[in-house]
């Protein structure tokens, strides 16, 4: 998933698989254990932030993207007055 408009997506495959999961959670919540999306390129601070969310660290979320520059949610933002984009 992208987490900015420097976050560009690599892969149509994989965000057809996020979407067949964010499908499991609907269809199947008792069982559902959540999304999260690692950038191509590892270091230190994603693997730290990825034992963080594994760890129970993001209390609430169920889908998220981890990156250098942080942990990210989904969040709904509300458009602009006449904004048509």
């Amino acid at each position: 998933v992208s987490v900015g408009r420097s976050d560009r997506l690599v892969s149509a495959v994989q965000a057809q698989v996020w979407g067949l999961g964010r499908v499991a959670a609907l269809e199947v919540p008792e069982r559902w254990g959540g999304l999260v999306d690692l950038p191509e390129v590892w270091d230190e601070r994603v693997m730290a932030r990825l034992a963080g969310v594994l760890a129970g660290g993001v209390a609430g979320e169920d889908q998220v993207a981890v990156r250098s520059s942080g942990v990210f949610g989904r969040r709904l933002v509300r458009a602009a007055a006449g904004d048509s984009g």
